[in-house]
């Protein structure tokens, strides 16, 4: 999945009423396997929207660097950050807490939800 679709898929999970006071900045860089470069990110969650473009923020409180897929579990299950950054000793730089604020404000839900009850 490219990052922008990412993205996109992760912002429908944010709550909107629990993010209306958030402001958070997180940049992320997607590094292919036995790459030392990657793709650059950043995501911002303001006025109870997450946002997404190329490129790193100056004002991140953020910059965490792994593999895709570690990413998009740090994304999806913002929740289990601390566990998916341990175990895919993915090096962070700022401050941490801030995948805890986006935790609060991300809402899991059934993606085999039925759309038309009879």
């Amino acid at each position: 999945m490219p990052a922008d679709l990412l993205f996109d898929f992760a912002a429908v999970h944010i709550n909107g009423k629990a993010a209306e006071g958030v402001d958070l900045r997180i940049n992320l860089n997607f590094v292919a396997p036995g790459s030392q470069s990657g793709e650059p990110w950043h995501m911002w969650v303001r006025h109870g929207v997450l946002n997404a473009r190329p490129g790193q923020a100056d004002d991140a409180q953020l910059t965490v660097t792994g593999p895709k897929a570690a990413l998009v579990a740090l994304l999806l299950d913002p929740g289990h950050a601390a566990e998916t950054i341990a175990k895919h000793s993915l090096p962070t730089d700022g401050d941490v807490s801030v995948l805890e604020i986006l935790a609060g404000v991300t809402d899991t839900f059934d993606p085999q939800f039925n759309i038309v009850i009879p």
